[in-house]
C-alpha cells in the first residue's frame, strides 16, 4: 500500500464520516483464529451452488482480509463477489470498491467506481473515490474532470479541493495548486494540504518559503512521519538549481572488424543564477588493422528552465583530429523541451564529429541532425516513447531515423521492472564508403526487458533484448536475428560520490556506429554537492 493510500485509511478509521472498509469486518462472526475463519468461509464457498450466497462469502471473506489490513488480498476477494450475482447495497459496493484501491487493484475500483457513478451521477462521494484512484494511476486530466462537478455544488469541500491540487501539482503545474492549499489552509491546519503545498513551493524553487511551510508540519501518526522524512530528504538532496557535479569516466569498445577505441572523459558541471553550465573535456584513441588515429574535444554547454514548464539548452565546442594530419572543427546543439501532461517532448539541433573507430576521425565524419521526441504515459503503468531524426553527413550522405517504444512498468517500486518493444527504421541516401553503418532500409523489431534497484549504497541496471534486423547494403539484403543487453552497477561511496562499472555487447547494428557485432565496458567516478 502506498503511503497515499495508508494516509486515507488512517483518516477514515480515526474519524472521517466516509466509508471504511474495516467497518464490515466487525460482522464477520468470531473463530477461534484468522486462519480457522479464511479455512471455514473457503470451504463454504467451494460447497455452494447459489452464486448469491458465494458472493456474501467471498464479500465476508474480504472483509475479514480488511480486519487485518490485508487489503491485497481483500481486493481480490471482494472482486469476486462483485462479479457474481448480487444485491449488495450501494453502501456496500462503494466500501468493497475502496478496499479495492487501497489494495492497488485500481482499474477494477475504478470500474466499480464509474458504474455507481452511473446509477447516481449526483453522488459526490462516489466521485470523490474514483477522482482519488484515477489520480493514484496516473489519470490526472480525468480526476480532474470527475472531480469539477463536487467543487461546483460544493467549492469548499476540502477532500475534492486536496484532489484537485495534487492533481494539478502532479502535472506539474504547481503554480495553480498553490491557490488551492492555501484556500484549504486559511480554514484549518490541514497536514496532507500542508505537505503538498510545501513540495509545491519546492516545485516552484521557493525553498525558503518551503523551509517556513515545512516547520508547520506536525506529525501525528507513523506515515506522517515517514512523508515528513522524505520531504527532508528531498531538501537536502542537490537541486539542479545550486548543484556542482564532476564525472570521470573511461570506456573501451572492440567490434568484430577490430575497431578499438579508448575513450577518457571529464566534465564539471556549475550554477550560475538560474543557468546550469557542464564544461567537458573528452580524449579519444582509435586503431584499428591500418591505422591509428586520436581526437581531443573541448566542450561547454548550458541549460536554463524558461518557465516552469519549458527547458532550452545550448552547447559548443571544438575538436582536434590527430593522424596524418591535424584537423580542428567547431561542433555544437541547440536544444528545447517542455513538460506536457504526463510525458514531455522536445527539439533539437546538432553539428557533431563521429570518433567510434579511427576511419571515421582519419575521414573527419561529422553529422548535421534535427531531432524531435515525445515521451507520454499512457495509463499508470504503460508508457510510449517515439523520436525522429533527420541527418546530414561531410561526405554528402542523408539519413531518416525513426524510433517508436512502447513499455510497461511490470514493477513499479524498488526493483523497477519494465517489459517493452522497440521498432526502428533507418534509411540513407547511399553507401558512402565513409566508415559508418549506411544501410537502405534498416528495419528492426525488439523485445526488452530491463530492472534498475537501489538498495544500500549499491544501485544498478540491466537491460536484455532479442528481435530481428533487416536491411540492404551495397546490394546485398541481410535478415538476422539480434539479441545483447547492457549493465551497470554502482556503489555510493560517500553521500555525494559514487563508483560505477557497465558494460554491453551484442549483435545489433545499429549499437554501434560501425554496425558490427561489439562489445564496451567502463567506469565512471561522479560527485554531486
Amino acid at each position: 500500500m502506498t503511503i497515499l493510500r495508508l494516509l486515507v485509511l488512517l483518516m477514515v478509521v480515526l474519524g472521517s464520516p466516509r466509508i471504511c472498509p474495516a467497518e464490515a469486518a466487525r460482522e464477520v462472526p468470531e473463530h477461534d483464529g484468522d486462519e480457522t475463519a479464511i479455512v471455514s468461509i473457503r470451504q463454504s464457498i467451494a460447497a455452494s451452488k447459489d452464486e448469491q450466497e458465494k458472493a456474501l462469502l467471498y464479500k465476508k471473506l474480504g472483509d475479514l482480509y480488511v480486519s487485518r489490513e490485508d487489503f491485497k488480498s481483500a481486493a481480490g476477494e471482494y472482486i469476486q463477489a462483485l462479479s457474481l450475482k448480487n444485491s449488495f447495497s450501494t453502501r456496500e459496493r462503494l466500501q468493497m470498491a475502496v478496499a479495492i484501491s487501497w489494495g492497488d487493484r485500481l482499474n477494477e475500483a475504478i470500474a466499480e467506481f464509474r458504474s455507481l457513478l452511473r446509477q447516481d451521477p449526483q453522488d459526490s462521494e462516489v466521485r470523490i473515490h474514483l477522482a482519488r484512484t484515477l489520480s493514484w494511476s496516473g489519470e490526472f486530466d480525468e480526476s480532474l474532470d470527475v472531480i469539477e462537478p463536487v467543487l461546483r455544488q460544493d467549492a469548499g469541500n476540502k477532500d475534492a479541493l486536496l484532489i484537485k491540487a495534487n492533481n494539478l501539482r502532479l502535472k506539474g503545474e504547481a503554480g495553480e495548486a498553490l491557490p488551492l492549499y492555501r484556500s484549504i489552509l486559511e480554514k484549518q491546519e490541514d497536514f496532507d494540504a500542508r505537505l503538498g503545498y510545501t513540495h509545491a513551493l519546492l516545485d516552484q524553487g521557493d525553498e525558503a518559503a518551503a523551509r517556513e511551510s515545512m516547520a508547520l508540519l506536525k506529525p501525528a501518526y507513523p506515515y506522517q512521519e515517514n512523508e515528513l522524512t522524505k520531504l527532508k530528504e528531498e531538501f537536502n538532496r542537490p537541486r539542479p538549481a545550486r548543484q556542482l557535479q564532476a564525472d570521470v569516466k573511461y570506456t573501451h569498445y572492440r567490434d568484430t572488424d577490430r575497431n578499438e577505441v579508448d575513450r577518457y572523459m571529464a566534465s564539471f558541471g556549475f550554477p550560475a543564477g538560474s543557468w546550469k553550465n557542464v564544461v567537458s573535456y573528452v580524449h579519444t584513441e582509435a586503431h584499428d588493422d591500418s591505422r591509428r588515429n586520436s581526437a581531443d574535444a573541448v566542450a561547454g554547454e548550458t541549460w536554463v528552465q524558461v518557465t516552469r514548464r519549458l527547458a532550452a539548452g545550448a552547447g559548443l565546442g571544438i575538436i582536434r583530429y590527430t593522424g596524418d594530419r591535424t584537423t580542428d572543427f567547431l561542433f555544437g546543439h541547440l536544444n528545447a523541451d517542455a513538460d506536457m501532461a504526463r510525458g514531455s517532448a522536445g527539439l533539437s539541433l546538432s553539428s557533431e564529429p563521429l570518433t567510434d573507430t579511427a576511419e571515421l576521425i582519419e575521414k573527419n565524419i561529422r553529422v548535421a541532425a534535427a531531432r524531435a521526441y515525445l515521451s507520454r504515459g499512457l495509463t499508470s503503468r504503460s508508457f510510449l516513447y517515439g523520436s525522429y531524426r533527420y541527418a546530414y553527413y561531410s561526405d554528402d550522405n542523408k539519413s531518416h531515423d525513426l524510433l517508436i517504444s512502447p513499455r510497461y512498468v511490470l514493477l513499479g517500486e524498488n526493483p523497477r521492472l519494465n517489459i517493452g518493444y522497440r521498432f526502428r527504421y533507418l534509411d540513407f541516401d547511399r553507401q558512402s564508403f565513409g566508415g559508418y553503418f549506411d544501410p537502405n532500409r534498416f528495419l528492426s523489431h525488439q523485445i526488452f526487458v530491463n530492472i534498475s534497484f537501489a538498495s544500500g549504497k549499491y544501485f544498478g541496471f540491466t537491460e536484455l533484448f532479442v528481435g530481428q534486423q533487416s536491411f540492404t547494403r551495397y546490394n546485398v539484403g541481410h535478415y538476422d536475428m539480434i539479441y545483447g543487453g547492457t549493465a551497470n552497477i554502482g556503489y555510493k561511496l560517500t553521500q555525494n560520490v559514487s563508483v560505477e562499472v557497465n558494460g554491453e555487447a551484442g549483435n545489433y547494428a545499429l549499437q554501434s556506429t560501425a554496425g558490427f557485432q561489439s562489445y564496451q565496458y567502463g567506469i565512471r567516478l561522479s560527485g554531486v554537492w
